[in-house]
């Protein structure tokens, strides 16, 4: 997730070194066990979603922040 959101983001080229991705579950295993097929991939699509959101809402509060620009890159 980490590397489709919050690690494709900059902020005036920096890097922090205290920068942490969590996702934490308050379910048993077994529930999570049986999450599989499309329940998984339903679950997956949400949890990157909000990972995506967060990581634009770092972009635009940067620091002097005017301009929010995205980039997409297709292709090998």
């Amino acid at each position: 997730m980490a590397d489709r959101s919050f690690n494709a983001i900059s902020v005036d080229g920096d890097t922090s070194t205290n920068d942490t991705f969590l996702l934490l579950a308050g379910a048993r295993p077994a529930s999570i066990r049986r999450a599989t097929g499309a329940l998984w991939k339903t679950f997956e699509d949400a949890v990157l979603q909000v990972a995506r959101t967060l990581a634009l809402a770092i972009v635009s509060d940067g620091e002097g922040a005017s301009k929010v620009v995205e980039i997409q890159v297709s292709g090998e």
